[in-house]
């Protein structure tokens, strides 16, 4: 549809019937280009509709931003979205909010966080509020802030709270994805209250310790940037204008925080039900806390929340009602043990969620990697209870605890009672964990099932070993794909299958070469005595 959409524009209109088109029309085409990626061409068309003294219009502007943000490469992304800001700049124009937020998705979408959070504060310049999306999106640069993104988050959602914004069901679920992959620096911050931020004017600056929301390391690099550009980021000079002090007070980018050296150890009243979540800093469940220990991992981080039961009811305070996406983060959270999938399947049941296809497989996976091939087995009579029908996905993830010749073959049937024929990833599961426990008569039995792989399939495999399939993935990136054909990867995923058995194989004649050489070498020290 998209290439339809540009040749009507570009040869049909402009060529063929020599009809100039519109700012409407240019504007419908770039953002079809932006949905699909296709961030050269939407500014491509946006260069053309210049040159012929079209005026863009907001619209215009918000799909480029969004197509900055969909790029598949990174760089690319970020370059144009900088150079389209610096155009802004330059032509005096001031965005309305939708351009501000599709602006703002895009740095955060490809890591420079510094800047959308100072898009935030010309967002106030401009006399413009920041609503729920704009936390949203700020929420989402946290997400790329590996090293610390969890402590910018929290702070992002105090100041969420303090301007009377309610959080959405996308904010929980964003804040959720930083648990998962962001890390914390300094943890001592999260014992300060909301109360002691807003006790900043009685008790002076000498009590407090500023802390920038941008790292270090990105405040070094934007400074460096300024000095070498100029204009490059123009609202700099505004930012430091002494003759606003209202807007200096109500930064998104500076959150004050009470100097609190970092503790070793935590004590918390057991008698409580939930523990005590940073969410809500000025908690009176905050006093039973004596100190944070080390954070380790994601668990930890939940822990900092209110766990599981916590972070529900957090959202249930709000009237926020979670949804089966949210049940799937946290499946990701809570530890692999039969306890807390039990305690979150009566939770899922308590807030009238119906769990969905891919919870179950979660489920089911997290029981295979736990060797639990009983219970993952047993999570098929809830696909049953709540009228779902499993997909091939399903055992796709039933066969990463196939370890056995019964397990396997039992999996193959109920493919073929499903209507069902088992694609590369089955295949290559079972292949995988039968080469493991080195059952070669079992490796003959799936490679009988297995059949004759497709004729591309066959070729891009060939091709991998000279180096051909590298070739394949240029082919794909330069056309502007965001992923390699499914051949491809197919392909791959044989190869890796092929390789593990030849491997098992080897092992098995070392194995059998050294224990033939040791009787042969007893033998002969047999015979010498």
């Amino acid at each position: 549809m998209v290439k339809e959409a540009i040749d009507m524009l570009e040869v049909d209109c402009l060529k063929e019937r020599r009809i100039l088109p519109t700012s409407y029309m240019y504007t419908v085409v770039i953002s079809a280009c932006s949905k699909v990626g296709y961030t050269k061409k939407a500014f491509e068309l946006f260069r053309s509709m210049r040159d012929r003294g079209l005026r863009p219009k907001d619209a215009t502007f918000t799909a480029l931003f969004n197509a900055c943000s969909l790029s598949p490469f990174d760089n690319v992304g970020l370059a144009k979205a900088q150079n389209l800001r610096q155009y802004l700049f330059e032509k005096q124009i001031i965005p309305n909010q939708m351009t501000y937020h599709a602006m703002m998705k895009a740095f955060a979408m490809k890591g420079d966080m510094a800047t959308a959070f100072q898009i935030v504060d010309e967002m106030l310049e401009a006399g413009m509020q920041p609503n729920e999306q704009t936390y949203c999106h700020l929420l989402l640069a946290c997400l790329k802030e590996k090293r610390a993104g969890f402590i910018y988050a929290i702070q992002v959602w105090r100041k969420m709270v303090a301007n009377h914004v309610k959080p959405s069901l996308q904010a929980y679920n964003i804040l959720l994805g930083i648990v998962r992959l962001c890390g914390v620096s300094d943890a001592s911050k999260l014992l300060v209250s909301s109360n002691m931020e807003r006790s900043h004017a009685k008790n002076g600056p000498d009590k407090l310790l500023a802390v920038k929301l941008i790292s270090p390391a990105a405040a070094s690099s934007r400074q460096g940037r300024n000095e070498g550009n100029g204009d490059e980021f123009p609202y700099e000079g505004i930012r430091n204008d002494t003759n606003q002090p209202q807007v200096q007070q109500d930064r998104i980018c500076s959150v004050e925080w009470q100097d609190v050296p970092q503790q070793t150890s935590l004590v918390i009243n057991k008698q409580k039900e939930t523990l005590p979540s940073v969410l809500e800093a000025d908690s009176k469940d905050w006093k039973n806390v004596i100190g944070l220990a080390k954070i380790k991992d994601k668990q930890d981080r939940l822990m900092l929340l209110g766990d599981m039961e916590g972070f529900l009811c957090h959202m249930k305070k709000n009237h926020v009602p979670p949804n089966d996406r949210t049940f799937v983060k946290l499946l990701e959270l809570i530890p692999s043990t039969a306890e807390r999938e039990a305690a979150l399947m009566q939770l899922l049941e308590e807030s009238n969620v119906k769990p969905t296809v891919e919870l179950l497989n979660w489920i089911i996976k997290k029981r295979c990697f736990r060797r639990d091939f009983d219970g993952a087995v047993d999570v098929l009579d809830l696909f049953h209870r709540h009228g779902l029908h499993v997909s091939i996905t399903t055992f796709g993830v039933l066969a990463c605890g196939c370890d056995y010749e019964r397990q396997g073959l039992q999996l193959l049937q109920d493919i073929d009672k499903a209507g069902m024929s088992p694609n590369i990833e089955v295949m290559s599961t079972l292949i995988r964990r039968a080469a493991y426990r080195k059952n070669f008569y079992y490796l003959l039995e799936l490679c009988k099932k297995n059949g004759r792989p497709g004729y591309k399939a066959q070729r891009c495999l060939h091709q991998g070993h000279r180096g051909g399939h590298t070739a394949n993935a240029k082919k794909h990136r330069k056309n502007g794909e965001r992923r390699a054909c499914s051949e491809c990867v197919q392909a791959a995923k044989i190869a890796s299958s092929i390789s593990c058995l030849h491997v098992s194989l080897r092992k098995v004649v070392n194995q059998n070469r050294d224990a033939a050489s040791r009787a042969s070498l007893g033998r002969v020290q047999t015979h010498r005595g």
